[in-house]
């Protein structure tokens, strides 16, 4: 499914960002790694055998794949970024310079960079063993995670594809600047609550963890 979807974003060839071989690529890896990360934060809280040898070792694991998974990551969004400047195709210079150092900048260097591939890699790196650092480490990486795609889609939509036609049309809508309206922030709320309630709900009625644990958790609470 993220491969199609970034194999319909790499075709636009109106959108010289967007229209790269690498595209669908890094749309398949980064819902591996956002994936993966969660699962690992995931597994940390509700896996079954808290504890354990097991839960430790799956823990520490998932969190070597999640490093490798964000290894990749960087170095195709590296790849792509440093391409698009180089070839110097206006179009794609002026989204990669409006991500880079438009008005949102911190959305790149600061949430994307420093919360979500600087700080995480280190923890994995340095405190790999850590089955609380590592859970640490995924739940950064899954919650910025929604920065790349900002990233993706707002870049590449706020350049006009002609010189002048932010001036041709005026009007409610009508603009190449963006920013969330409350309205979405709240639907995106909802959406997270709901999926976070679906979750819970399995979780308390179907076998994921021992019936024993289940009712000791419910008991306790």
């Amino acid at each position: 499914m993220k491969v199609r979807v970034g194999a319909l974003f790499g075709v636009v060839g109106a959108r010289p960002y967007w229209n790269t071989g690498l595209t669908p690529i890094v749309f398949l890896v980064g819902a591996l790694l956002s994936g993966g990360a969660l699962l690992t934060f995931v597994i940390l809280i509700f896996g079954p055998n808290q504890g354990s040898e097991e839960h430790k070792s799956t823990v520490t694991f998932l969190g070597q794949i999640v490093l490798g998974l964000l290894a990749l990551d960087v170095l195709l969004e590296w790849a792509e970024y440093s391409i698009g400047l180089y070839s110097a195709i206006p179009a794609s210079v002026a989204s990669l310079s409006l991500l880079l150092f438009g008005s949102f900048w911190w959305v790149f260097w600061v949430v994307h960079i420093g919360f979500g591939v600087i700080i995480p890699g280190l923890i994995l790196i340095v405190r790999g063993k850590s089955t609380t650092w590592v859970g640490i480490a995924g739940l950064l990486i899954a919650v910025t995670f929604i920065t790349v795609r900002l990233n993706i889609v707002i870049p590449g939509l706020a350049v006009p594809e002609l010189r002048g036609l932010q001036e041709a049309f005026t009007g409610p809508g009508l603009t190449f600047s963006y920013f969330p309206t409350a309205t979405e922030w709240l639907m995106q709320v909802w959406i997270i609550s709901a999926g976070l309630l679906a979750f819970l709900i399995g979780y308390h009625l179907l076998p994921i963890v021992p019936r024993e644990k289940v009712v000791t958790e419910v008991g306790a609470e």
